[in-house]
């Protein structure tokens, strides 16, 4: 998460780096840079330790959106991989000049994903 969203006393989603699980933390307060003391609520109940901004997901009351949207990105760039989408291919380069070309911001195309 982005230092400037992150409130002291909230309750968050932690994933440390390396790791697929999520923990539930409560931030109790900003230490320097992108470091913060955190108290552990599941698991580990009671551990106060640092964490990083990074490794904070979001808060835990959107924690089940947030994965939702992480899985759909994961799977979109599975069907990518299966239709043999490749960077820089003919096709990613005409989709990618077509679309910078649209005065309408509310479309982008970005290496095989279309948001809009």
């Amino acid at each position: 998460m982005v230092k400037s969203q992150i409130a002291t006393g909230a309750e968050y989603a932690l994933r440390e780096r390396g790791s697929t699980g999520v923990q539930r933390v409560r931030v109790l307060e900003h230490v320097r840079g992108g470091k913060w003391k955190a108290e552990w609520l599941d698991p580990n109940p009671g551990l106060v330790h640092y964490v990083d901004s990074g490794d904070l997901l979001a808060t835990w009351k959107e924690l089940k959106a947030f994965l939702k949207e992480e899985e759909d990105g994961r799977r979109l760039h599975e069907h990518n991989a299966r239709q043999q989408w490749s960077k820089d291919s003919p096709t990613d380069l005409a989709l990618s000049s077509v679309y910078d070309c649209i005065a309408d911001h509310d479309v982008s195309y970005y290496r095989g994903v279309l948001r809009g």
